[in-house]
């Protein structure tokens, strides 16, 4: 590996430009703070269609970089270090598209994901996506990296990779984590904002970031009480506000010509181009069966996971609320017992790791209250993040949908039933739209490929909409799903219902050129990544085990039935015992035997 020696005086330099030169940069404004011993700086650029503010704080070994980007997309950025550096980025908003420069392999980071990349000392390019994209990028030496994996073996195979490769590896770890660390990355952010920040507190907040999201438990120091406020706070306020403004004919303009499709969908069909219309034919056959498997397995899985949580939950009753109170009981009498006798550092050490530990059980079976959160903090030193509750749109839409007469339940938790419900929900609500608009609404803001596919499925589609006796309109559910589709531009789901509803007639496949064949092709994958997206957070569930329960056993319900009573004895006498030894330690408990429970207790975890 070709690298350049760690000078601790200088820092890591790492430029995002709209130009391979470096020199394109244009700095317009700059604070420097070296009192604080971490250096910190702003950056902005215009580039074709939008703008790019970036804010840097260096440390010894480490740079963070904040980004903001404003376009109209495809604008190309490129990230370029100074030396060699292993990257760790987080996506926050948007996705956007990237490849190393001399790649022609581009790589699709999706909102919410994280990634580690040995950049090593090539440039990336990115492509944004039209709107506001943001994300963290922290920079690293690889001397400090290859420091944390001597102390974390997590990190080892990792660093083998940064060690010995000849070339960068864009996808060295990719994860979607929990909402905690985003949180976390956005407390450190204002942090820095807000706040002087020393070297050392730096590259601590830096190691917990990414240690974390490796799944790492690193505890998070707390500010000190006396940190010193930055004299003006470090945010978007200080940038030209005219880099965020479009003229008014770009305003709506995203999706002027004919760019019918993302960067990546057309990389994806650049890469079929290699291809006859015979080929191409196979591979849609091919992707379209793998689409409808996923799409069956999904919705299969999806239902009846649905069923088999509700009874379930019905016999388990309020066994596992009883259970979380009787953990956060224990929490407190812990609590309670560091008032009553001294305890040097490692004896408080157990009671702290007891107090977290028992603590967390809790939270697992119900969410945490207020004064809970407080007691968490107290001793975990660190603030407490739940895990995310996702509201499932699907029920959102049962139950808006039972008060307004409108009904899904045919589409299950797809994006057609997404579709269905919102067309539904603005006819009731504004009424219908004119019949002309069917065939041409505001079409002088779509790609002109999108309105022609409109228009041949509308004419392809004439019997799914009547018009009754008394002159009102009724469509199905299909001309709402198209409707929407137009309305958003969407030509992935136009494209699904074509495929769906015309492509099984082999005269109808055939009159098709190699370009629909591909539109096709890429409709069907894009569609299969999502679908596989949505089956990886089914199988998070904490109860899709019983999906596993039920298939593995001849008795199929029978056996949730028997796993759930069985639980829910397990859930009663471990909420008795814990009680008991509360009540207990409260009446008579020494020293030492407080230290025991504490200690059980990390056991049992």
């Amino acid at each position: 590996m070709n690298q350049i020696a760690k000078d601790k005086k200088s820092n890591l330099h790492v430029s995002l430009t709209d130009s391979p030169d470096r020199a394109s940069v244009r700095l317009e404004k700059d604070f420097y703070n070296d009192r604080s011993g971490v250096k910190h700086k702003l950056v902005e650029f215009v580039t074709d269609g939008g703008g790019v503010n970036n804010q840097f704080y260096y440390g010894d070994d480490a740079t963070l970089r904040y980004s903001l980007c404003i376009g109209d997309g495809g604008t190309p950025l490129y990230s370029i270090p100074e030396e060699p550096v292993v990257m760790f980025h987080i996506q926050q908003d948007n996705e956007q598209y990237a490849k190393f420069e001399q790649s022609d392999e581009w790589n699709r980071w999706s909102r919410g994901e994280i990634r580690l990349t040995w950049q090593s000392n090539e440039t990336i390019v990115y492509e944004l996506s039209p709107g506001y994209t943001s994300h963290i990028d922290l920079f690293m030496r690889p001397d400090l990296f290859l420091e944390l994996a001597n102390k974390y073996p997590v990190l080892r195979e990792l660093a083998m990779e940064v060690k010995t490769a000849q070339n960068g590896h864009l996808d060295l770890f990719v994860r979607n984590p929990d909402l905690s660390i985003h949180l976390f990355a956005a407390e450190m952010l204002d942090e820095l904002q807000r706040f002087e920040v020393s070297t050392q507190r730096f590259q601590h907040l830096c190691e917990c970031l990414l240690l974390q999201s490796m799944g790492i438990v690193l505890p998070v120091e707390p500010r000190a009480s006396d940190a010193v406020k930055r004299e003006e706070h470090l945010d978007w306020s200080h940038f030209d506000e005219s880099l965020f403004q479009f003229d008014d004919d770009d305003e709506e303009d995203e999706y002027e010509g004919d760019d019918l499709f993302t960067p990546y969908q057309d990389y994806l069909l650049d890469n079929l181009k290699e291809y006859g219309k015979e080929e191409l034919v196979r591979k849609f056959d091919v992707a379209r069966f793998e689409f409808n498997e996923l799409k069956c397995d999904y919705l299969k899985n999806k239902k009846l996971l649905k069923n088999l949580k509700e009874g379930y939950l019905l016999i388990m009753e309020d066994s596992g609320e009883l259970l979380a109170e009787a953990y956060f009981s224990m929490a407190l009498a812990l609590d309670a017992q560091t008032g009553k006798f001294l305890f040097d550092d490692r004896e408080m050490n157990i009671l702290k790791d007891a107090i977290v530990c028992v603590s967390d059980q809790s939270f697992e079976l119900r969410a945490a209250k207020p004064e809970q959160v407080d007691l968490y903090t107290k001793w975990s030193k660190k603030p407490y993040f739940p895990k995310p509750e996702i509201i499932e749109f699907e029920s959102m839409m049962e139950i808006i949908g039972a008060q307004l007469n409108i009904d899904v339940s045919e589409w299950g938790d797809t994006k057609e039933s997404t579709a269905v419900f919102c067309e539904h929900l603005q006819d009731q609500l504004g009424g219908f739209r004119s019949f002309s608009n069917f065939m041409g609404r505001d079409e002088n803001d779509k790609p002109q490929a999108l309105i022609e596919l409109y228009h041949m499925l509308m004419n392809q589609l004439s019997d799914e909409f009547t018009i009754t006796d008394e002159g009102e309109i009724k469509k199905s559910d299909i001309i709402r799903i198209l409707d929407h589709a137009y309305d958003i531009n969407d030509p992935i789901q136009m494209l699904l219902i074509e495929i769906e509803y015309f492509s099984h007639d082999e005269n109808y496949v055939k009159m098709q050129d190699e370009d629909k064949i591909r539109y096709w092709i890429v409709a069907l994958e894009d569609r299969s990544k999502e679908l596989q997206k949505q089956i990886s957070m089914l199988e998070k569930d904490r109860l899709f085990r019983l999906i596993h329960i039920y298939e593995q056993s001849s008795a199929r319900i029978q056996a949730i039935d028997q796993q759930a009573y069985s639980e829910k004895e397990t859930y009663q006498n471990i909420t008795e015992s814990l009680l008991i030894i509360v009540k207990g330690m409260e009446a008579c408990a020494t020293k030492e035997i407080v230290l025991g429970i504490a200690k059980s207790m990390i056991i049992a975890k």
